[in-house]
């Protein structure tokens, strides 16, 4: 099995690092942490790294044991900031299947391979459809003949076990159609990794497509609704403890960046071999 983490370092782009106000420091901690649970739970993995040359310079000062480092990610480096999402599904569904592909921020502290293996298809967990984001996104999907009456999916994690050729077909048709428009003109690509993408694969695949909220059997609406308020900022967004699944999708601003550095550190120092 493959497990992969992408990484894109540009300041065009609307990647983690920009969301995290261009703390470098802070993504280590989170790649680092991440990747040694991977390594420890899932031994008999590859674990590959999809980043381009200005990633790759920040990622190899961790001297992480990556199986495999594909610099394939520079020809996106002059996109508009909007299409990060794009390029880390057009990155990934190069592989040929089976492959995990999961976020930076996310732990595994338990090894997920047998409980996914009964599946085509897992996503992390539905996505609340409410939000400006989203209601202009089903927007721009219903102008583009889209149905706007599917669910969004988060993708921090994804486990692709299937035929991904109309996936392709629909990153390539996106890329065409859009491309040579400005951010503001196009469908923001969060919602082609969320909600287009997701949806091919669940109608071809039907019963093999779940995600990890259900079979954890967790409300993920109502941890949502607790995680909006202020004392929960620095909690994980997600968390499924019979998984040992943990997403640590801060929504940090200036004065949280101290405290979740802090919890990073106490996890790595208490938990991890490091040497």
């Amino acid at each position: 099995m493959k497990i992969i983490y992408t990484y894109h370092e540009n300041s065009n782009i609307a990647n983690d690092i920009v969301r995290w106000h261009n703390n470098r420091e802070l993504y280590k901690l989170y790649q680092e942490v991440s990747f040694f649970f991977v390594k420890k739970n899932h031994p008999d993995t590859s674990i590959i790294l999809k980043t381009n040359t200005a990633g790759w310079k920040t990622v190899k000062e961790l001297n992480l044991p990556w199986d495999n480092v594909d610099i394939c990610l520079d020809n996106f480096n002059n996109l508009e900031r909007n299409f990060w999402p794009y390029i880390k599904s057009k990155s990934l569904f190069e592989e040929e299947p089976p492959f995990i592909h999961i976020d930076y921020d996310v732990i595994l502290e338990k090894n997920i391979l047998d409980v996914i293996k009964p599946y085509k298809v897992v996503y992390q967990s539905p996505e609340p459809l409410i939000g400006k984001y989203y209601y202009e996104t089903f927007i721009k999907l219903y102008k583009n003949n889209i149905s706007p009456t599917f669910l969004a999916y988060n993708a921090g994690f994804t486990y692709i076990n299937t035929d991904t050729s109309k996936v392709k077909t629909a990153l390539d048709d996106y890329f065409d159609k859009y491309s040579g428009l400005h951010e503001d003109e196009f469908l923001n690509s969060m919602g082609l990794e969320q909600i287009v993408i997701p949806n091919i694969l669940k109608k071809e695949n039907k019963a093999g497509f779940t995600t990890l909220a259900r079979i954890n059997k967790t409300n993920t609406s109502k941890i949502r609704q607790e995680l909006t308020l202020e004392k929960y900022n620095a909690l994980p967004t997600i968390n499924y403890p019979s998984l040992g699944y943990s997403h640590y999708v801060w929504r940090v601003k200036d004065i949280f960046l101290d405290q979740v550095q802090k919890i990073l550190k106490d996890i790595k120092n208490k938990t991890l071999c490091l040497s």
